[in-house]
C-alpha cells in the first residue's frame, strides 16, 4: 500500500518535471539518461525512502532522500518530505526537515510540519527544524525559547546521537566520558563533546538570525560560557545582531 502511494506521488512529481524538459536525454551524475531511465531511477529512490525494510537502515534511506532532492529539487518533492518527516529513523527525519527548509514555495503544510518537528523526541531534529523555519522566515513563538534552551544544552544527556552513531558506539563513548570524569581526568574532548559543541554553535547561529531581545540576552550570557569556542561564537553573533522584533 505504501509503495503504491509513493509511486503515485512520484508520478505526479515527474509529470511536472518533464513538462519543463525539452531534451530527449538529461545528464545525471555525468551520465546521460533517457526520460524513462530517469523516471525509473527516481522511482527506485522513492521506493528506498518508503521501504520498511530494517536492513536498509536510516542512513541509507536518508542518502536516497538527499539524492532525490538533488535530482528534482525540494520544491518538487514536498509530498514525499511530508510523508517521511515522521519516519522512525531520526536521520531520515533530520534530512526531511532540512530539505523542507529549502522549499521556496509558501506552503502552510510544510510550515506546519516544521513547527510540529520542534517537539520531536530527537534534539537534532528540533534544531534542524529551527534552522529550516528561519530559512523560510517563519517565526512561531515556541521557537525562541527552544533555540535558547539548545544553545545552553551542554549536559551529558542533553543531545541525542542516534542516527549519527550506532547505539553501541554511543554507549561506549558515554562510558568513556563517565570514566574520565569519575577519575577526575582532564582529557581531550571526546566525540560526543565535540558533537555537542557543534550543535550548540548551530543553535547560537540561529539565535543571531532570530534577532529578538530574548536572543540578545541569551547571547550576552553565552559570552561568559566556560568553553572558549562557544564564547567566540556568541560574541560574533552579538557583534552582527540586528534586533528585528
Amino acid at each position: 500500500m505504501m509503495t503504491n502511494q509513493f509511486t503515485l506521488i512520484l508520478s505526479v512529481v515527474c509529470i511536472g518535471i518533464f513538462s519543463a524538459i525539452s531534451a530527449d536525454t538529461i545528464s545525471v551524475g555525468g551520465k546521460k539518461l533517457s526520460k524513462d531511465e530517469y523516471v525509473a531511477q527516481l522511482k527506485t529512490i522513492a521506493l528506498h525512502i518508503s521501504s520498511g525494510d530494517e536492513n536498509l537502515g536510516g542512513s541509507i534511506r536518508a542518502e536516497r532522500l538527499h539524492e532525490l532532492s538533488e535530482l528534482v529539487g525540494a520544491d518538487n518533492i514536498t509530498d514525499i518530505l511530508i510523508a517521511v518527516v515522521k519516519d522512525k529513523f531520526p536521520d531520515v527525519r533530520i534530512v526531511a526537515v532540512q530539505l523542507m527548509g529549502q522549499v521556496t514555495k509558501k506552503l502552510p503544510e510544510v510550515d506546519n510540519e516544521l513547527i510540529a518537528a520542534l517537539k520531536d523526541s530527537h534534539s537534532g531534529v528540533r534544531l534542524t527544524a529551527i534552522e529550516a523555519l528561519n530559512n523560510r522566515k517563519v517565526f512561531p513563538k515556541e521557537k525562541d525559547s527552544l533555540v535558547i534552551q539548545l544553545a545552553f544544552a551542554k549536559g551529558a544527556d542533553d543531545w541525542d546521537f542516534e542516527g549519527f552513531m550506532t547505539k553501541d558506539n554511543i554507549k561506549f563513548e558515554k562510558q568513556r566520558e563517565k570514566a574520565g570524569k569519575d577519575a577526575n581526568q582532564k582529557s581531550t574532548p571526546g566525540i560526543l563533546d565535540q558533537m555537542r559543541k557543534v550543535y550548540r554553535k548551530r543553535a547560537i547561529h540561529e539565535l543571531g538570525k532570530i534577532g529578538t531581545a530574548s536572543s540578545k540576552a541569551a547571547l550576552t550570557t553565552l559570552k561568559r560560557d566556560s568553553d572558549v569556542d562557544i564564547r567566540t561564537a556568541a560574541k560574533y553573533e552579538l557583534d552582527n545582531l540586528k534586533i528585528s522584533q
